[in-house]
């Protein structure tokens, strides 16, 4: 996969079993920076690279949205079990411990 960046227009060549396909996308400027840091970063300045990872990541959640469907949908939950959740993923719960009290 190839990328050429021109202005803010980005155009891709994406090669999968010898078959060439091109596209190009319009983004705003920080998003085109957030791409090229993480190119450089982690490939080399390879932008075509991040938008393989990106595009592998929009396919495993793909895949989980559509277990979940298969599986009847998100169990309900409460906001305080939402929350609790999102602070437990963050770091930033605080789980309550239940003393005993002395016999």
């Amino acid at each position: 996969m190839t990328a050429r960046i021109a202005s803010n227009t980005l155009s891709i060549t994406m090669k999968k079993h010898a078959k060439i396909v091109r596209f190009s996308a319009s983004i705003d400027s920080g998003a085109l920076a957030i791409l090229k840091k993480r190119a450089k970063r982690l490939h080399g300045g390879n932008v075509s690279a991040v938008i393989a990872e990106l595009a592998q990541w929009a396919k495993e959640r793909e895949g989980r949205e559509a277990l979940l469907e298969w599986l009847g949908g998100p169990a309900p939950m409460t906001q305080e079990e939402r929350e609790t959740i999102d602070g437990e993923i963050h770091g930033t719960s605080r789980v309550k411990k239940s003393r005993k009290s002395a016999a």
